[in-house]
């Protein structure tokens, strides 16, 4: 079959391994001139690596990552809130969590697929998106192309996505009232003592360090903004430093050694959760179809669900379209619109900036059963991963 694929962030690249590797012609088009590297860090949590296996990438994974141990809970003063045992939460799922550099995920997944013989057309904006007939869907390339084809993948992220908005009839980013800088920190000397995350709770801010070994991190520190402002990156630096002073280690280390070029400031939007996913011959996949707010940790593991569960229906279907993109929705959109729900919830509780609000919730912290929340956790990212999704 002949498919393009829209968009070659994590989902659009997964996706077109998957379906390489079943015999596909594959064609990807992305807007940007060269491979993406927004974003510092991700954790890669048991339900993706057991789709990194299944993709053949998990060694490659292992070799530039940390295996995390714990995730701790402190409060801008120091105070110990609590702490997850990720090791319980591996042990119930199956597989273990790692911590990668965005930018060293991205490069597996692309060396995998150059290998597949698939390159990425750079520079391609998608301009229009037209209904041919009942059947097919016609993509228009920088204004100019016109691109047939027998299955389109959207995969063209939350923020522009025309794809989402010939589906779905909207494709509107919703501004949840915060702001993330996000970025890495390199070191000769140890950042930390262990892989352990360590989140850092304050009245409508937070801290968060992800450790990839003892000597290199990925952090984001994100702040209650009810307004979106601009972004000047020569202040990036001074904001960090007013608005985390005095914050638990290594924050002010970290803050210490930003290299404003090397730092993102973004206004944190997600996306309605959507029952259509399809028109056509078109299927949305990623952030397009289901954008969690980055308190999920889910983004680019729900993205890689998308794309393993995508080549499970298709080959269950004989390659049949229709059925295989009614079969993939409704196996993807409970979980993601769950997902999506809950991210919400936690940031709204994460960046209120009401101080009452802020003890209660770190007292309840404290109080937390853990161990009954790795298994709340392993239930909600398990769910659908033996089927496929």
């Amino acid at each position: 079959m002949q498919i393009t694929i829209l968009g070659a962030g994590t989902a659009g690249v997964a996706a077109a391994i998957a379906l390489a590797e079943q015999g596909h012609d594959i064609t990807i088009y992305e807007r940007s001139n060269s491979m993406s590297t927004m974003g510092a860090g991700i954790v890669l949590w048991p339900n993706a690596t057991y789709i990194m296996q299944k993709l053949g990438l998990l060694s490659q994974v292992q070799a530039v990552s940390g295996k995390l141990l714990s995730m701790k809970r402190l409060s801008q003063t120091g105070e110990n809130l609590g702490k997850l045992d990720i090791k319980q939460l591996n042990e119930l799922m199956g597989y273990s969590s790692y911590s990668i550099f965005r930018h060293e995920l991205q490069s597996i997944l692309l060396q995998k697929l150059d290998s597949l013989g698939v390159s990425v057309c750079y520079g391609q904006r998608v301009t229009a998106i037209t209904q041919a007939d009942k059947q097919q869907a016609v993509v228009t390339i920088n204004d100019t192309e016109e691109i047939v084809a027998d299955m389109f993948i959207a995969a063209d992220g939350r923020m522009q996505s025309i794809a989402r908005k010939y589906i779905n009839g909207d494709n509107t980013p919703l501004y949840q009232n915060f702001i993330n800088w996000v970025g890495t920190y390199e070191t000769d000397k140890d950042i930390v003592n262990e892989l352990s995350v360590l989140d850092i709770w304050g009245t409508g801010k937070r801290f968060g360090i992800v450790p990839v070994s003892n000597k290199k991190v990925y952090w984001a520190a994100g702040m209650y903004q009810p307004e979106i402002g601009t972004r000047i990156a020569q202040n990036y630096k001074q904001e960090l430093t007013l608005n985390f002073k005095n914050w638990p280690h290594p924050v002010a280390e970290i803050i210490a050694q930003v290299n404003t070029e090397n730092v993102n400031k973004i206004y944190v939007h997600d996306l309605e959760p959507i029952h259509k996913w399809h028109r056509q011959n078109m299927l949305l996949l990623g952030d397009c179809a289901h954008a969690p707010l980055p308190t999920s940790g889910q983004g680019a593991c729900q993205a890689l669900e998308d794309a393993w569960c995508l080549r499970t229906v298709l080959n269950q279907n004989n390659n049949d379209i229709e059925s295989s993109f009614e079969q993939f929705t409704a196996l993807r959109a409970k979980k993601t619109s769950a997902i999506t729900y809950a991210a919400r919830g936690f940031a709204g509780s994460v960046f209120n900036s009401n101080e009452q609000h802020c003890r209660q919730r770190n007292e309840t912290s404290k109080r937390t059963d853990y161990a009954a929340m790795a298994k709340g956790m392993s239930e909600l990212w398990g769910a659908g991963l033996a089927s496929g999704a």
